[in-house]
């Protein structure tokens, strides 16, 4: 794509049928049109159209992102929420993104993904088998107080 100039009609359907794949962010979207080389001016145009046109919605992003996030890879709010701020994505989409995220299914995940890699670990003790858990749930992104209040309801 590099080698090739678009004019600015091709790459308004270029970047139509991009949006239309799967929902994309602005920043998707412009980094997407800074590798096809098209200049500043008309990429702000293309997106104003974009969003005119409802190709492009940021709000609608974030929820799609974090409900997918949640349901398919199982993240937590933490990893999803810095991985929308990466994306510049807006704080209030991002916060009504995680709203996506029930709290009873998040609790679920949680409860869900121990039994899932309980089988896994190997640990020569209990506290070091929680501990190993522990690790897993915040590498998933998932809050401390959240892994605490599982744990305190589970083992103790």
């Amino acid at each position: 794509m590099q080698g090739r100039k678009f004019t600015k009609d091709e790459a308004r359907q270029k970047i139509m049928s991009y949006c239309v794949m799967q929902e994309r962010c602005h920043f998707e979207v412009e980094e997407k049109l800074k590798s096809w080389s098209i200049p500043y001016s008309i990429s702000i145009d293309l997106i104003s159209h974009l969003i005119e046109y409802n190709f492009l919605n940021e709000e609608r992003f974030a929820r799609s992102f974090a409900r997918g996030k949640f349901q398919l890879k199982r993240w937590g709010k933490f990893k999803i929420r810095q991985k929308l701020f990466e994306k510049r994505v807006s704080k209030p989409c991002i916060k009504l993104g995680l709203t996506e995220i029930s709290d009873e299914d998040y609790k679920f995940a949680i409860a869900e993904l121990v039994v899932k890699k309980e089988k896994d670990i190997i640990a020569k003790n209990k506290f070091e088998r929680r501990a190993k858990l522990k690790n897993y749930l915040l590498q998933k992104g998932y809050e401390w107080s959240d892994i605490q209040e599982h744990f305190s309801k589970e083992y103790d």
